[in-house]
């Protein structure tokens, strides 16, 4: 076993999943915003992520007539551009749609976009992220203890156990942190797309809409270029200065509040 692997998945968990669970009860503590605005930010995540983006994602990068048509009429990057703009547009309109038809009955605010950002945030980095790395984990904590000779009853699954067994055996050890990393900036981006999205009903100008598209673009330009081209770190090297931007624009938006008159 890798023990050095092990503990940088261990590390990388923590962050998936520790820190969308404290970055919320935090914010819903301190914002005094109820759970039901965070579950809005999950369900129209589950709908947007889950249900839409990721099966079209899954087509788009695994599947072979996907692939070749890519490889025939657009190539690589322009595949790449191609998911990433359709990622960023899909998931502002869901966005904007989620405001639009889930608050209805609730003041559309700074405090909520917040709430509602870390719940979208928190299923994407639990769910997509945090779920397959605890199960990368578990690989490479047994998989080095396995004999394929022993297990494989056909001879592809046999070359299958191989396979696995020498990526486990030939993991960088960091790019788990890159991972974990990754995660904590995407989160931090989608808090700061909720805060400019909501901007299109406190300021009457869906213009707001299309400046998260673009910021979203940007970043997932980085990540999906990183994956199409095996260079995990240009997808954290393109989302630090997005995530940062996109915390700015958050805070710069935040409301000041009216200083307090004597009686």
């Amino acid at each position: 076993m890798r023990i050095p692997l092990v503990l940088a998945f261990l590390a990388a968990i923590s962050v998936e999943v520790g820190l969308p669970a404290v970055a919320s009860l935090w914010a819903v503590g301190s914002l005094r915003v109820g759970w039901r605005v965070f579950g809005y930010g999950v369900l129209t995540f589950a709908v947007v992520g889950l249900v839409l983006l990721t099966p079209l994602t899954d087509w788009a990068t695994r599947g072979p007539v996907a692939s070749s048509w890519g490889q025939a009429h657009a190539g690589r990057l322009g595949a790449v551009v191609a998911l990433a703009l359709a990622t960023a547009v899909t998931e502002q309109i869901g966005r904007y749609l989620g405001f639009r038809l889930l608050f209805r009955d609730l003041r559309r605010t700074w405090r909520r976009a917040v709430v509602f950002g870390l719940g979208y945030g928190s299923l994407q980095s639990v769910y997509l992220v945090g779920l397959p790395a605890a199960m990368a984990l578990v690989n490479v904590i047994v998989l080095p203890q396995v004999n394929p000779s022993s297990v494989a009853q056909t001879v592809g699954e046999l070359m299958a156990l191989r396979a696995a067994k020498e990526h486990v055996a030939t993991m960088a050890v960091w790019l788990p942190l890159v991972d974990g990393a990754e995660s904590a900036l995407t989160l931090v981006l989608q808090v700061g797309l909720s805060v400019l999205v909501v901007q299109a009903f406190l300021r009457s100008s869906r213009a707001w809409v299309l400046y998260a598209m673009g910021l979203h673009l940007a970043g997932q330009l980085g990540v999906l270029l990183g994956d199409a081209y095996s260079r995990p770190l240009l997808g954290v090297l393109v989302l630090l200065p997005v995530a940062v931007g996109a915390a700015y624009w958050a805070l710069r938006l935040r409301p000041v509040p009216l200083p307090s008159t004597a009686s």
